[in-house]
């Protein structure tokens, strides 16, 4: 599995055995009801594409920074989004590894 699209399913968690999915290099979970990125997450180093825009995200986890296959990051539509701060975000993702380094 290196793709997994769940968009748009009203989804706030995905189990942490995601994880496992050591192939995975894109995961679409835009328009979904996350407030906080899945811990799963973390745990995928290969992952090149994460798209998670439209959703209730608060804040991105330091740990994303150490994502380092890491290409491209949306987040756009996140409207309680503050960490990090929505100047940042606009930047691009090389601003926002800098700012949760």
């Amino acid at each position: 599995l290196t793709l997994l699209s769940l968009t748009c399913n009203l989804l706030a968690t995905l189990p942490d055995t995601l994880a496992d999915c050591t192939d995975l290099t894109a995961l679409h979970i835009s328009s979904n009801r996350f407030r906080l990125l899945p811990r799963c997450v973390d745990a995928l180093v290969g992952l090149r594409w994460l798209w998670a825009a439209n959703n209730e995200l608060i804040g991105l986890p330091t740990s994303l920074a150490g994502l380092a296959h890491l290409y491209e990051l949306q987040v756009n539509g996140c409207a309680d989004l503050r960490y990090p701060p929505p100047d940042v975000v606009v930047e691009g993702l090389d601003a926002v590894r800098a700012y949760l380094l």
